[in-house]
């Protein structure tokens, strides 16, 4: 006696339960491997990191200038990947410097340089954003770049103390 082969008909072919069993547990897979390390590199990557870290830093010091009436400094030391913020000298009545909550920025970060209206651009030593009792900073750019060839602007708004990013190198451009 013969094998009979019998044929779906047409237009009726489709892909069996065990197919669809198998491709939904490859995918589940391959998500289970890749979603841990794809969120990783999004929230633990180094330059977003520290974006953050100074973005908050600015805030802070705008809003801590326009709180205590006192003249705010950010130091960004770019010699030795250091950032903090304090009062200002003339303002300090009183007042301790924070060099205690300085961030070191990680070894894979630098800060590329800072350019504001008054001290131009600068790339080596330590630099200095004031943010005035009223909360005004004079127009500023941070540039931040990682290891990886990667860059980061920071720009900084004098009237409305925002920060915008560019996740590019962005000329600083007097207005």
């Amino acid at each position: 006696m013969g094998d009979r082969i019998i044929a779906a008909p047409a237009g009726r072919r489709g892909f069996t339960l065990i197919e669809l069993t198998v491709v939904i547990v490859l995918v589940g897979v391959m998500l289970a491997i890749g979603a841990p390390r794809f969120r990783q590199s999004l929230l633990t990557n180094s330059l977003n990191s520290v974006t953050r870290r100074i973005v908050a830093l600015v805030h802070d010091a705008r809003d801590r200038s326009v709180h205590e009436q006192v003249a705010i400094l950010c130091h960004f030391d770019m010699t030795n990947g250091l950032v903090w913020c304090d009062p200002s000298p003339a303002s300090s009545a009183g007042n301790t410097p924070d060099r205690a909550r300085r961030y070191r920025l990680p070894a894979d970060v630098r800060i590329q340089d800072i350019w504001s209206l008054d001290l131009g651009k600068r790339s080596l030593g330590e630099a200095s954003i004031l943010f005035s009792p009223k909360g005004y900073t004079e127009p500023a750019m941070i540039h931040l770049a990682a290891r990886d060839g990667k860059q980061v602007s920071l720009e900084l708004a004098p009237f409305l103390g925002t920060v915008k990013i560019h996740d590019r190198y962005v000329e600083a451009r007097a207005n």
